[in-house]
């Protein structure tokens, strides 16, 4: 009589990755993302490993549902973030990645000088946290209207604005632009 051996092998397969990820909202030093439940996965026990870095580093925090708020960024600084699926014994999805700016801090004590008739300067101090890459977009309106007169970027911490009406009443904002050329300040 020979003696048998009964083996039993169980294995699974990697979970489907995130789908649809989204910035929802960007703050100096926060931002919200969400994401969509992967594909044939409704019902099955899953997390998700979100990892976020920049030039200083990358940090992994891990969520239960398909949104997360990442806290104590650094304005005005691009983060890669990529989420992943994790399944219940541990295996994980591709990854899904994007990247995003936090805003920059506001410009400080914007000043008004040497007023003409049609031209008045402009200067600031740099934002905190302020960074080389920055620049500054200068908006002029009307007052009266709201309307937008003009639009300028500078490099710079201070403008000159011309071709400006006699009389007219003026409201001018200036925002710090990120490296990208489109997050923004508050103004």
């Amino acid at each position: 009589m020979s003696n048998s051996s009964l083996i039993f092998l169980s294995s699974g397969t990697d979970p489907t990755p995130p789908r649809n990820i989204a910035i929802n909202t960007v703050g100096t030093n926060s931002l919200r993302l969400s994401w969509t439940e992967p594909v044939d996965m409704s019902g099955v026990d899953k997390s998700y490993n979100i990892s976020y870095g920049n030039s200083s580093g990358t940090w992994t925090v891990t969520s239960n549902t398909t949104s997360i708020s990442l806290q104590n960024l650094t304005s005005g600084t691009n983060y890669t973030i990529t989420v992943v699926t994790v399944g219940v014994r541990g295996y994980q999805s591709s990854p899904v990645t994007t990247s995003v700016y936090t805003k920059p801090m506001s410009a400080i004590s914007l000043q008004i000088s040497n007023f003409t008739t049609n031209s008045v300067s402009l200067s600031w101090s740099k934002p905190v946290e302020y960074k080389t890459s920055y620049s500054y977009r200068v908006q002029t309106n009307v007052s009266s209207s709201a309307t937008m007169l003009y639009n300028t970027t500078v490099t710079s911490e201070s403008a000159t604005i011309m071709t400006l009406t006699p009389g007219e009443t003026y409201t001018f904002l200036v925002y710090t632009r990120a490296a990208d050329n489109i997050t923004e300040s508050d103004p």
